[in-house]
């Protein structure tokens, strides 16, 4: 057996904590040794007008804080950032730099760059993806996860939330 380590991905629009904490629950639920890992990017968005935190990133993070809190198992959490602001590698195209909100610019290529190094580097064992309407980085990391052979569940909206097993392995 292996330690369990759980990689969300998923839209900086997602606010259900709910379905979020539900499926952590359930994965928490598979025998594993070890103590368990949260592996998640660190994006979080905020309401301008009444503050709250929001995202997929965030809310992974605030519900496995949450259970361990209340159940009090022992959890570890490696939040996996991209560098935004940083130097672009040699795969990034001239000029391709955009202008950022607070001034400066930043490499477009760094949130697919820490995709690949949260799949490669930090091995999850399973993922959840909660993608919202494009969810370009969230599709990227999908990518990523397939490629690595890592089974995942991908929320898919309709009219109800429901689960669909997007790779094979159990869940």
């Amino acid at each position: 057996m292996t330690q369990l380590r759980i990689l969300v991905t998923g839209s900086r629009e997602w606010r259900d904590y709910a379905t979020i904490r539900s499926d952590l629950l359930a994965l928490l639920q598979l025998s594993t040794t070890g103590t368990p890992v949260l592996i998640q990017g660190g994006q979080v968005s905020r309401d301008k007008g009444t503050g709250e935190r929001f995202g997929a990133d965030y809310l992974a993070k605030k519900a496995w804080q949450d259970i361990s809190d209340e159940s009090g198992f022992q959890s570890l959490h490696e939040e996996v950032r991209a560098d935004w602001t940083g130097p672009c590698d040699l795969t990034c195209t001239r000029n391709h730099r955009r202008p950022s909100r607070g001034g400066g610019t930043y490499c477009p290529a760094a949130g697919p760059r820490r995709n690949a190094r949260m799949v490669t580097e930090h091995k999850p064992t399973h993922a959840l993806a909660y993608p919202l309407g494009d969810s370009a980085g969230t599709n990227d990391c999908l990518r990523h996860l397939r490629a690595a052979g890592v089974p995942v569940k991908v929320w898919e909206p309709s009219s109800r939330p429901t689960l669909r097993l997007v790779h094979g392995g159990a869940l």
